[in-house]
């Protein structure tokens, strides 16, 4: 699946304009590489996100700390990413920390704590961190125009 900036998308019949497009370059927690992308969409309601992971379409959406007990760590996807943007990057940093979970009841849901951080020339300062819940969506579930 590949998107643009300004494309607008259908996720599960909702209308969503692409804002900005993030390319992740992570080293997990097995010392591997992984990457992907991620597309920002925006509607006049809500601000969201949906990625290309490891084969699976994740649509992204804000919650809070509490939704995240009882989980168990995803290692593959868990380590410190480098981020390049094009369009709207909106509160992401070019670094981050980036924290996957599993649902132990569920194949179709993932969690993840971000941590973005500036670089000032000498250190990482942590910028902001957001908490995110994830469900696995199948193509059928979007379409763009």
């Amino acid at each position: 699946m590949e998107l643009n900036c300004n494309e607008i998308v259908l996720v599960n019949g909702e209308s969503f304009l692409v804002v900005g497009v993030d390319h992740y370059y992570l080293y997990n927690c097995l010392n591997q590489q992984v990457t992907w992308k991620s597309y920002t969409l925006q509607n006049k309601d809500k601000r969201v996100g949906l990625s290309f992971t490891q084969g699976q379409l994740i649509f992204w959406r804000t919650v809070d700390f509490s939704d995240f007990q009882e989980r168990e760590l995803f290692e593959e996807l868990t380590g410190i990413a480098h981020i390049q943007f094009e369009g709207d990057s909106g509160p992401s940093k070019p670094f981050a920390s980036l924290i996957w979970f599993k649902d132990r009841n569920s194949t179709k849901e993932y969690y993840l704590i971000e941590t973005f951080f500036e670089y000032t020339g000498v250190e990482l300062i942590a910028a902001n961190t957001m908490f995110q819940i994830g469900e696995k969506i199948d193509n059928e579930q979007i379409s763009s125009s």
